[in-house]
């Protein structure tokens, strides 16, 4: 019974970061769930009277840990590949303004203010 007000605790809680988040992209969602995952990972290590021996947790504890580090660093990947597509866009679309001064300084706006680039 605990265990299944454990897992309604969690949900709950995975709800309202999807909530605060709003129309935020994935990647944000992701991050914050990583961070949540790892904070609980961190509460169960410095527990001082945990259920477990410390033992019998810490293999599925040291494979949850990577397990979340391969999480990260694929949303790292993930974030720099599409900041590079959104970069080659804006690029292409520079060049296609030709010498219009106008277009390319929007596109620099664009660039800077929205994707940050």
């Amino acid at each position: 019974m605990e265990r299944l007000q454990d897992i309604a605790r969690a949900t709950t809680m995975a709800m309202q970061v999807t909530k605060a988040m709003g129309e935020g992209d994935a990647a944000e969602m992701n991050e914050a769930m990583l961070r949540l995952a790892q904070e609980r990972l961190f509460a169960i290590l410095v527990d001082e009277k945990p259920d477990q021996s410390p033992w019998e947790i810490m293999p599925k504890i040291t494979r949850a840990v990577t397990e979340l580090s391969k999480t990260a660093v694929m949303q790292a990947k993930m974030r720099e590949d599409m900041k590079a597509k959104m970069l080659a866009r804006v690029d292409a679309m520079s060049r296609g303004a030709g010498n219009d001064k106008k277009i390319k300084k929007a596109l620099q706006k664009v660039r800077e203010e929205i994707y940050g680039l």
